[in-house]
């Protein structure tokens, strides 16, 4: 008998990639707790341009070939492993907000295409743009991978309202994956907490993964959310050498910082 792990709602049969999950919908938050703002579950072009919970509205699909959505962890994913390929969903369309940026999460399953010691450098998402001439939109968070200059650590990079940059890693010493392999990834943000207190979390398959170098503390100035800045899976631009490299599924923000139950 395989053995099963819980991870909150979800239930798991250990037997390894493939669509073996059970998953039950989120329970609703008690009163006063957090709120989903956004739930796609990345099954094809209509889950992203009207979402089961949030705003599609300016949504963009980029892949090749078109439409790339394929077998996943829960029915179908995206698909996305060359530069430009992603899904783009506004932070706000100006009535419903996608995220917020001064504190929230956000949850996706993640099926890396390679292992986590390769050497490459890939881009896996983040909450607003990233800009042509190098670097984030104020307010933006993003998470990648490092190449072996970087020792193949795990990057988390925040600029605040100011343009000021955060940069966060994960030591290669200090989370493994490897190809093939399903992931609960869960990001967390808080930029309104007391000074001196860690306002940046990163949880894979629901342990805690420890961050160093430039790690943000304390409360930081962010902007209001816009219409013209979106939040990406995949791809982080549409040039340079940073390739997203995976399969996603099940997308999930909410507007609270929610550590894993």
């Amino acid at each position: 008998m395989r053995p099963t792990i819980l991870f909150g709602s979800l239930a798991l049969a250990c037997s390894g990639a493939g669509p073996t999950a059970s998953i039950n919908p989120p329970p609703p938050p008690p009163p006063g707790a957090a709120a989903l703002a956004l739930y796609t579950t990345l099954d094809g072009p209509n889950a992203v341009m009207s979402p089961q919970t949030g705003s599609g509205s300016g949504a963009v699909i980029s892949t090749t070939p078109a439409n790339d959505f394929v077998a996943a962890r829960v029915g179908l994913g995206l698909h996305a492993d060359a530069i430009g390929e992603r899904v783009l969903l506004r932070q706000t369309d100006g009535q419903k907000q996608n995220v917020e940026l001064d504190r929230g999460t956000i949850e996706f399953w993640y099926r890396p295409n390679y292992n986590h010691n390769d050497n490459l450098k890939y881009s896996i998402a983040g909450t607003g743009n990233w800009l042509s001439t190098g670097g984030g939109a104020p307010g933006a968070i993003h998470l990648g991978k490092h190449n072996s200059s970087n020792n193949n650590g795990i990057f988390l990079i925040f600029y605040d309202a100011n343009g000021v940059r955060w940069e966060h890693d994960v030591a290669v010493t200090d989370y493994s994956w490897r190809a093939g392999d399903w992931l609960l990834v869960r990001l967390t943000w808080d930029f309104g907490v007391a000074a001196g207190v860690q306002n940046l979390h990163l949880y894979v398959n629901g342990s805690e993964l420890r961050l160093s170098g430039q790690v943000s503390r304390g409360p930081q100035p962010v902007p209001a959310e816009r219409q013209d800045q979106f939040m990406y899976i995949g791809s982080r631009d549409l040039a340079g050498s940073i390739i997203p490299n995976g399969l996603y599924d099940e997308v999930r923000v909410w507007d609270r910082a929610i550590p894993p139950s």
